[in-house]
């Protein structure tokens, strides 16, 4: 698809897999508590992420202004309902 991730959460390491092909890109802290500096530093066009971790700490207001962020609800291994 030609998308090229400039961050990447800590948490890729659970995903050894992920982890492998995300050698070499920038890791943006924990997905609890991310590192909003070092994501506003590396000026993503769209930020993903879990509502679980985006909504606990009211993330995603800040992610979003930072650029376009969608969340979605995991679901087993599965995001579903990736909404605004």
């Amino acid at each position: 698809m030609g998308i090229e991730p400039v961050g990447v959460s800590d948490e890729i390491r659970e995903f050894p897999y992920l982890a492998e092909q995300l050698d070499g890109v920038p890791r943006t802290g924990p997905p609890d508590s991310p590192d909003f500096e070092s994501i506003l530093a590396l000026r993503p066009d769209l930020i993903l992420g879990l509502d679980a971790y985006l909504e606990e700490k009211k993330a995603y207001t800040r992610l979003s202004r930072i650029a376009l962020a969608r969340r979605c609800e995991r679901r087993g291994l599965r995001c579903t309902d990736w909404v605004e």
